[in-house]
């Protein structure tokens, strides 16, 4: 199962169901957070991703588990995980020590950087009319929640890191959709394995077995990130970055 054609249409609707998901894991992970460490969140979401991931390679719909092994693209998969591991961390700690209207207003900027990064690293240039719906779906956020002045500390300055190394992600979900040769499953299952082995020694670490109310909270963070990055990585192989990202702001 190789990737799409260029589709732009279904990458919009792939983008928005991506975001629509995310924010569901994002109210968990500030609920949650209050009282999970944040490599705990991390790992066992994880673990239940991959698990679902594995399933889902079992039957075949999309993609084949030996598929992984026959990539030419694993440097890009792992490089992904390792991008997306580290965004995964940062954007929680942003979610448990600001409130979320600040946290969504430094992440917005993702969309922004993500064009400007598309045009110089992968070669897609954005035309004017993007530019123009890109810097207005920022100016509506910003009118929407009314953020005020957010002081540049720690927390601040990590949800900065958190949007800059998510364009980098996208990006390269970007360049290696146009390539068209993995199936969506390798295109996923690898980067979530890399960043589960990257949660491990942190998690055993600072040791912590949740109760099962707070397992299921993790679940459901774990499933709807998983939904959502399985969305968003379709919707890159679908269209330009320029397209896809803006649909960040809904």
């Amino acid at each position: 199962m190789n990737h799409p054609r260029a589709n732009p249409l279904k990458g919009i609707i792939l983008s928005l169901a991506a975001f629509s998901l995310w924010a569901c894991g994002d109210a968990a992970v500030k609920y949650v957070g209050a009282g999970v460490p944040l490599y705990t969140i991390a790992f066992y979401s994880l673990l239940v991703v991959v698990a679902v991931l594995f399933l889902t390679g079992l039957t075949g719909r999309i993609g084949r588990l030996d598929g992984v092994l026959q990539s030419r693209q694993l440097k890009w998969h792992a490089l992904r995980g390792a991008l997306g591991f580290i965004q995964f961390l940062t954007v929680m700690y942003g979610f448990t020590h600001i409130s979320l209207a600040k946290a969504y207003t430094l992440l917005f900027s993702a969309p922004l950087l993500t064009a400007l990064l598309a045009s110089f690293l992968i070669g897609e240039k954005a035309g004017r009319g993007k530019w123009l719906a890109i810097a207005l779906g920022f100016g509506g956020v910003l009118i929407v929640l009314r953020p005020g002045l957010i002081p540049l500390d720690t927390a601040a300055l990590v949800m900065l890191l958190s949007a800059t190394l998510f364009s980098l992600t996208n990006l390269v979900a970007r360049h290696v959709g146009r390539s068209g040769q993995d199936a969506l499953l390798v295109t996923v299952i690898v980067p979530e394995t890399i960043a589960l082995a990257a949660s491990a020694p942190l998690y055993f670490s600072h040791l912590m077995i949740p109760d099962l109310h707070q397992f299921l909270w993790i679940a459901l963070i774990g499933l709807s990130g998983c939904s959502g990055f399985l969305c968003l990585t379709h919707a890159f192989a679908c269209a330009p970055a320029a397209i896809v990202a803006p649909f960040h702001y809904t």
